[in-house]
């Protein structure tokens, strides 16, 4: 059981180490800003407009 536990924790410390160094970049800065200008965008075209008089 211990020994499966530190291969569990080995495999599990190297998929890590793989996907940050493949995508971790997008999940921490690549499409942070573009996502939230975006929703920026959508928030201001759904809000509803007042007519002057």
């Amino acid at each position: 059981m211990r020994e499966l536990i530190h291969n569990l924790s080995s495999s599990l410390a190297e998929f890590e180490a793989w996907f940050d160094q493949r995508f971790g970049w997008f999940f921490t800065n690549g499409m942070k800003d573009r996502a939230s200008e975006s929703r920026v965008r959508e928030a201001r075209s759904q809000e509803p407009t007042v007519p002057t008089t």
